[in-house]
């Protein structure tokens, strides 16, 4: 919503930028949106912005960032209901704004609707049992926080949309589960990055000349997250596979259970 407002506000103004903050690197979003833009294609901007913003958390942690000093994060990057819970809300906070009710109790209304519509557990002993489920297969208690082997699966599958991650046995059969689509173009299919650049300048922990040889500075944008994760994906894979107690059990159920 703030993004939005902020799009709407300097439409037709030319380019204007604004310093985000630092997470892995100081971060600045340029943005230049012509006058004749149309107001939704502006709020599917805002939308993938947002979600620009989020994946850039989980690929940051992953290298090595961390919001308090000397506790590393990247236990939870990835997690595999991280990206698909950030694009769900970018599309709640996009129907939101849409709505005639005040912003807040829209998404107030939304996130009930959606979480019902979605199959979400009802009480914390519900909460409790899900999390038993899937024990030994998606994470273990077998470790401590911050190793990062508490999570034996992680979700890097973020483009061009994104599936949840269904438990098994607890899918209600009127349930039908939900496939996200990342906004990533204008109503005429032009990209939503024409209109902007999310610029982060990276510390020393990112492998910058492994990921980008060619590339003279440690500067990225919103275009090369695809290669940062792609990083990911291919340390997750050299990583030795770790022995659970209860994994070998599984026989993939948690495969056959995600779309």
């Amino acid at each position: 919503a703030y993004l939005y407002s902020l799009i709407l506000f300097n439409k037709g103004k030319g380019e204007f930028t604004k310093q985000l903050g630092y997470e892995g690197g100081s971060k600045v979003l340029t943005i230049n949106v012509k006058a004749d833009v149309d107001s939704m294609d502006c709020l599917s901007l805002a939308g993938k912005i947002a979600y620009d913003l989020s994946l850039w958390h989980e690929i940051s942690t992953w290298f090595g960032a961390s919001t308090i000093p000397g506790m590393p994060e990247r236990y939870s990057s990835f997690s595999i209901e991280d990206v698909y819970s950030n694009l769900l809300g970018v599309i709640i906070g996009t129907e939101a704004i849409k709505s005639n009710l005040p912003y807040d109790e829209a998404m107030t209304k939304l996130i009930m609707c959606n979480l019902d519509s979605l199959g979400s557990v009802k009480t914390e002993e519900d909460t409790y049992n899900a999390f038993e489920d899937v024990k030994n297969i998606w994470w273990t208690n077998d470790r401590r926080l911050p190793s990062r082997k508490i999570l034996i699966e992680r979700d890097t599958e973020v483009f061009p949309r994104c599936h949840p991650w269904l438990i098994p046995g607890r899918l209600e059969s009127n349930i039908v589960p939900k496939v996200l689509d990342v906004p990533m173009t204008t109503e005429n299919g032009q990209s939503l990055s024409d209109f902007y650049k999310l610029s982060i300048d990276l510390n020393y922990k990112f492998p910058v000349k492994e990921i980008f040889p060619e590339r003279k500075t440690r500067e990225i944008t919103q275009d090369d997250f695809q290669a940062m994760i792609n990083r990911v994906d291919l340390e997750l894979k050299s990583e030795e596979p770790a022995s659970y107690s209860n994994t070998e059990t599984h026989d993939h159920e948690m495969d056959k259970n995600r779309l």
